[in-house]
């Protein structure tokens, strides 16, 4: 496979008058790659065109260098955890996923070891002889992470998996995914649940109204924030002194004092900010207790991105 395992390219899909996706572009390559948005901004969609469930309406896409549409024997390398529940229920979980492995052509005796091989890699190892009718939420989730893992497929996409699950499984489930991730396989998957995807990568891909905002590591996206000032917790002694002192610094575009031991620093160069403070607090013996940033997590950024975006095709700045 080549670095880019998936490659989309000004990717369109409409329902007649609905646009499901409007000129998406994403390169993903091994690793866990997560694709987040809200509910509706064409997460889905993307995927099933990847699975060749579905043809897109323009553009292009390649997944292992196939095309995926009407493509069967790219099937064997790709595993789905579908958002909905698709299973017969009056089977056990062991007696699936046997069926699922013998569909995929393996034999019987071979069939019957992955799928207590993966019960158990799933935590599922003490359920296989129940009905599923009778499984959680949680448990059904993970039972379709099996499934999708019985044929060892090179990438496997994840729609929602932590979908309807409680603390205890969406845990496992994450467990799972950095399981399948340490396996050298290439893992896509959505999530609507922003602090969830950054718990399982840092790599990400941004969706909103079928538009890719922006693509990379939270790190690196941030890093396009060049207008936007990075916001810094800092708890320390005699917080009102030591902003009337950074507020004259060139790293520092404005403080404010939240409490008499906190300041809230925003600054639009904050390498500059992280390298000199130190030595500014060394220099002034301010004794510090934490410096936290505040728009490192994936939700700010999330956030303002898609605000750029939207400003700019309501005609305002550009990017």
């Amino acid at each position: 496979m080549t670095d880019d395992i998936i490659l989309a390219n000004d990717l369109s899909k409409w329902y007649g008058e609905i646009i499901a996706l409007n000129r998406f572009s994403a390169s993903i390559g091994k690793g866990v790659t997560g694709v987040v948005g809200p509910n509706g901004s064409g997460k889905s969609t993307f995927f099933k065109i990847i699975m060749g469930l579905v043809r897109q309406s323009s553009g292009t896409i390649r997944v292992a260098g196939e095309k995926p549409w009407n493509n069967p024997k790219l099937r064997k390398i790709l595993g789905y955890v579908p958002e909905r529940d698709i299973f017969f229920p009056w089977m056990t979980g062991e007696e699936f996923l046997v069926k699922s492995a013998r569909l995929s052509g393996m034999q019987t005796n071979d069939a019957k070891k992955k799928a207590k091989e993966l019960l158990e890699i799933v935590g599922l190892a003490e359920d296989g002889g129940r009905r599923i009718y009778g499984y959680s939420r949680g448990m059904k989730q993970r039972l379709k992470i099996a499934q999708a893992l019985i044929h060892e497929p090179e990438i496997v996409i994840m729609d929602e998996p932590m979908s309807g699950a409680d603390p205890v499984a969406r845990r496992k489930i994450m467990d799972i995914v950095h399981q399948i991730d340490a396996s050298g396989r290439c893992v896509v998957i959505s999530s609507h649940i922003l602090y969830e995807i950054e718990r399982m990568t840092k790599n990400v891909i941004l969706i909103y109204r079928g538009w890719a905002v922006a693509q990379g590591r939270v790190e690196d996206i941030r890093a396009l924030m060049n207008m936007y000032p990075h916001r810094i917790r800092v708890v320390c002694s005699n917080a009102r002194d030591v902003a009337k002192e950074l507020i004259g610094m060139n790293w520092v575009k404005r403080v404010g004092v939240e409490r008499d031991n906190e300041l809230i620093v925003e600054t639009s160069m904050p390498n500059e900010f992280y390298t000199n403070f130190p030595k500014f607090c060394v220099e002034c013996g301010v004794h510090v207790d934490e410096i936290r940033s505040l728009d490192d997590n994936l939700e700010a950024v999330f956030n303002y991105l898609i605000s750029r975006r939207l400003n700019y095709a309501a005609g305002g700045e550009r990017e």
